[in-house]
């Protein structure tokens, strides 16, 4: 969970304070604690997901999700490499157009209610 965006701020204090998430922002928002995202890794480390290589995988909260793999939508090449100028240069003329969203819109839900799930 993470105080910089701004619709979670209400919810760091509690957070710290030992209350669980809400579950509309565990579920709907697919935002939890660290401890949600150990299972995955330990998954991952284990013999029953020795087979998984590759994926892009998402847990938060109470969701855990799948997503399908990207497609290279833009490419430039630069002699030498690239240095943070020549990226922000380049970004601006081959990639801004191609940006996608990532498919979850955020609400406009007051998450500073203390009631918990």
């Amino acid at each position: 969970m993470t105080a910089s965006i701004p619709i979670y701020a209400p919810l760091v204090p509690r957070v710290e304070a030992g209350e669980q998430l809400p579950m509309e922002v565990r579920r709907d928002h697919a935002i939890g604690l660290p401890d949600d995202c150990a299972p995955l890794v330990v998954f991952l480390a284990s013999e029953a997901g020795a087979a998984v290589t590759g994926q892009a995988i998402g847990i938060g909260g109470d969701k855990l999700t799948l997503y399908s793999h990207a497609a290279e939508l833009a490419a430039a090449y630069q002699d030498g490499g690239w240095d943070v100028d020549e990226i922000a240069r380049e970004w601006s003329a081959t990639f801004a157009d191609a940006l996608q969203s990532y498919g979850i819109e955020l609400p406009d839900l007051d998450l500073s209610a203390s009631s918990t799930a």
